[in-house]
């Protein structure tokens, strides 16, 4: 793979450590453009969680499984990302080193058209999305070794300072087929 493909439709949303607010911005995001257009929002997870045999696997294999969220109520991101109104919501567990063929089987299943917001960092490696915001927090030090690599490629850095963003959700925009910002 030497060219990263353009989707103008997706965006990514990364972030330097954990509990910086990427769930709460994406979520916020999500309440915003679905008001308008249909949603789907994809939550990449590089770690393996066990998993009710109810889950709606996509599939499920020992390097990658992609579920598709049906439960608003459950304690976990994918799950606030229906509740705050994603048509369809898709949770990918999968190794690091197997994110490009996770994706390629998952993006049968994204629209080309309508808005994809997808919280992950190391997809931006594979792909160029039609926006890339990277959040961070103001008083944290406790960064991903990734975060300095993605950094620079992000259209916009969010910063969160305990209370709130520096940059409001409502100001990400999705039309025409792609993302853009609002500076107002």
């Amino acid at each position: 793979m030497n060219e990263l493909l353009f989707h103008p439709n997706y965006l990514i949303i990364a972030a330097e450590g954990k509990k910086v607010g990427k769930t709460s911005f994406i979520c916020s995001v999500i309440k915003n453009i679905s008001k308008y257009e249909p949603v789907t929002a994809v939550k990449f997870c590089p770690h393996f969680h066990l998993q009710d045999s109810k889950e709606k696997f996509i599939i499920q294999t020992k390097e990658f499984e992609i579920i598709e969220e049906t439960d608003p109520l459950k304690q976990r991101d994918s799950s606030l990302m229906l509740a705050a109104g994603a048509t369809k919501v898709y949770f990918v567990q999968v190794k690091d080193d197997q994110l490009f063929n996770a994706f390629r089987y998952l993006k049968d299943y994204l629209p080309t058209k309508t808005p994809v917001i997808i919280e992950s960092g190391g997809l931006r490696k594979i792909l160029i999305p039609g926006l890339f915001l990277h959040l961070c927090h103001l008083n944290r030090i406790d960064t991903k070794p990734m975060g300095s690599f993605l950094k620079p490629l992000a259209d916009k850095c969010i910063v969160n300072n305990g209370q709130h963003f520096d940059y409001d959700p409502v100001k990400v925009n999705f039309s025409n087929g792609t993302w853009s910002l609002t500076e107002y």
